[in-house]
């Protein structure tokens, strides 16, 4: 497919947006409890609305709209082990973004979320895991990352 022509009306930027990793700190998923992950390295953030420190999105004032969010965890899970990506909105763990995996056989697990949602001014969001095993588990922070963007409007 070849694109020949101009697009009209395009343009704008899609901002506020950030992307957060976690650095190099792994951290321990406590077996059947939603845990907030950690995004303490900040790689971009165009409205200074991301928090290093809890790990949060603030959508700014007057930046209300529809936001792309995505995620990416590595952790290791056993065979029949569970684990499920949540994107939070103001402590609210019940907008799930992503579904529950079966691995198979003892290896690292990479699982990759994106969801869209509406949000206003104010909305603080997060992401959280919730695992499903027999016993706690560790993510690779060379692999976990957290971004977002507001769509054009």
């Amino acid at each position: 497919f070849a694109f020949t022509g101009t697009v009209s009306g395009a343009g704008g930027t899609n901002t506020p947006a950030f992307l957060a990793t976690a650095g190099s700190t792994n951290q321990t998923i406590a077996n059947t409890t939603s845990t907030k992950i950690n995004f303490g390295t900040e790689i971009l953030d165009t409205d200074s609305a991301y928090d290093t420190s809890a790990s949060t999105f603030t959508i700014p004032s007057g930046k209300g709209g529809v936001y792309i969010f995505y995620c990416n965890l590595r952790m290791p899970l056993s065979n029949g082990e569970e684990r499920s990506h949540f994107i939070n909105v103001n402590n609210s763990d019940d907008l799930k973004s992503g579904t529950q995996f079966y691995p198979g056989n003892n290896a690292p697990f990479y699982s990759t979320a994106t969801t869209m949602l509406n949000l206003s001014a104010g909305d603080v969001c997060y992401q959280s895991v919730y695992v499903t095993s027999s016993g706690n588990r560790t993510t690779n922070a060379s692999y976990c990352y957290f971004g977002g963007y507001k769509l054009i409007t």
